[in-house]
């Protein structure tokens, strides 16, 4: 009994080991999944700069793999390293900003990448560019108002989420359009003003209106949707 006492606690005292980095990108998203010998506590931080980086730190883990880069391409970068004796580090890069969520499996930690304006690049099928016309005697009820959809700006509004960003206005900016769906745009003027968010739970508007605290601006709705940040 002794010994399998300790040899339990042994096990339990050894880390977790980063056996495997996996991306798939896709036209507007990125899928990361981690793989891990063991349970690992993650710490997640992202900022804003020249890139959008997100640090994910896997406490009481080590590399069993070659530190250095995992994935590379135009537009997402991917690498590992050993931050601390106990302490794994992946480090996420990417030219356009993104949303995250992380999420555990059975053998590790899957990471999903959404990037901002990836609806914007999506082409229509070839039924949506050609739709077949309504008959004008049935085209009132063709479309029932009580079947309509919430628009994107009423969806962005109301969707929560929490986020840690900061850089230039204009950077942190682009990464609450990502994360909250929505386009934003920044005056050339205060663009380059410093700005952070370390919000949880919070909405659109609440943190539209933080950055606006923050940086000595306003934001109005543009008649399209869009977000406008102005001096």
């Amino acid at each position: 009994m002794i010994a399998l006492a300790a040899a339990l606690l042994l096990a339990a005292a050894q880390p977790a080991s980063l056996l495997a980095v996996r991306v798939e990108e896709g036209e507007g998203s990125a899928t990361i999944a981690l793989q891990l010998s063991g349970p690992a506590t993650v710490v997640t931080r992202y900022w804003t700069d020249r890139l959008h980086t997100l640090i994910l730190d896997l406490r009481g883990a080590t590399l069993a793999i070659r530190p250095g880069p995992a994935h590379r391409s135009r537009r997402l970068q991917v690498r590992t390293g050993q931050f601390q004796a106990r302490t794994a580090r992946v480090v996420v890069e990417s030219a356009p900003p993104f949303a995250y969520t992380t999420k555990r499996t059975q053998d590790g930690l899957l990471v999903q990448l959404r990037f901002a304006g990836a609806h914007e690049n999506r082409r229509p099928s070839p039924k949506a560019q050609a739709p077949a016309p309504v008959p004008a005697t049935t085209r009132a009820a063709a479309i029932p108002p009580d079947s309509a959809q919430p628009s994107a700006p009423a969806q962005a509004a109301a969707r929560i989420f929490s986020i840690v960003a900061f850089g230039t206005l204009d950077s942190v900016a682009q990464t609450v359009a990502a994360i909250a769906g929505t386009e934003i745009r920044v005056h050339p003027a205060v663009a380059r003003r410093p700005a952070a968010l370390k919000l949880n739970r919070t909405t659109l508007q609440q943190t539209l209106a933080e950055l606006c605290r923050q940086t000595g601006t306003r934001w109005t709705r543009a008649a399209d949707g869009t977000v406008e940040i102005t001096p």
